[in-house]
């Protein structure tokens, strides 16, 4: 993004450099400022930047001194952040399978979060026009008007739960958050679950204010070693999504690998039945792909 003879370029190993063209034959880059993860796209607004910037969510950078530009804050938004739109006093970041989020810069310092939407692909890119936000939804095009509204409006910062390395006869418990983005009071009227192992702290049901955070608790409780899981449904006055499901899955085998453990060495035979071992592509990257067919 370049205005005034200054250039805003996203850095893929995560930040952001700002450019002097002011000589377009000989651009300089004059500084940059990291962000937590891999910068995608940038947007402008005043003496503000907003990048997004992949799991690392939305990235606010002061840029009134371009010599010397200072990264705010990373807010978490619903998904991994791909894009970033503004319009309207708004800001439209695209979430990928978790939809769009809608900040609010009447705070240019702090973007409030306002609005968001499950889209029903997986949202890549936007634009907004004519007070409708325009969202590449993965083969399609759709299009989401953002109005003010009287009614509550249900937002949930992510797409699913995970318990890990629980052991038998212990109780681990897990918190998420039920956020109201919309005009009004929110009611949220009942929440379950349908494991025995995996339970609800009480109160399932109570009112979420305006702009305000509900806590809420999960148990796991293992009878046995092995893998667990649900869903959990949250039912409530939002008036265009009354019912939300999410999947809870839960495992405490001890023979499972975690992030950072060696693989163990293997064998298997591919399709013209010569066999592969492991340890015969050291030194490599090895993807593997499971598919099942019912």
């Amino acid at each position: 993004m370049v205005g005034d003879g200054i250039g805003f370029a996203c850095r893929h190993g995560g930040g952001l450099e700002i450019i002097d063209f002011t000589q377009p034959q000989t651009p300089v880059s004059i500084s940059e400022v990291t962000t937590l993860t891999n910068s995608w796209d940038v947007e402008l607004f005043g003496s503000y930047a907003y990048v997004a910037d992949g799991a690392g969510g939305l990235a606010v950078i002061n840029v009134s001194n371009t010599q010397a530009p200072i990264h705010l804050a990373s807010l978490e938004t619903s998904g991994s952040a791909s894009d970033v739109v503004m319009g309207d006093n708004l800001l439209v970041v695209c979430c990928g399978s978790a939809g769009i989020d809608v900040f609010n810069l009447s705070d240019p310092a702090n973007p409030a979060l306002v609005g968001h939407a499950n889209t029903s692909g997986l949202a890549t890119t936007a634009d907004i026009g004519a007070g409708i936000v325009y969202v590449a939804d993965w083969g399609s095009v759709r299009g989401y008007r953002f109005e003010p509204t009287f009614d509550g409006d249900l937002h949930l910062p992510f797409k699913k739960l995970a318990f890990e390395g629980v052991p038998p006869g212990e109780t681990e418990q897990l918190a998420f958050d039920c956020i109201n983005t919309g005009g009004g009071p929110l009611a949220v009227t009942e929440i379950q679950t349908f494991s025995a192992t995996i339970t609800v702290d009480p109160p399932t049901s109570f009112t979420v204010p305006v702009g305000q955070t509900h806590q809420v608790i999960l148990n796991f409780a293992p009878e046995v070693t092995g893998f667990d899981g649900t869903f959990v449904r949250i039912d409530s006055d939002d008036p265009d999504e009354s019912v939300r499901i999410f999947p809870v899955v839960a495992g405490n085998d001890p023979n499972s690998l975690q992030l950072g453990d060696q693989a163990p060495d293997f064998t298997y035979l591919d399709l013209n039945g010569v066999p592969h071992s492991l340890s015969g592509h050291l030194a490599e990257v090895v993807v593997l792909a499971f598919f099942a067919n019912l």
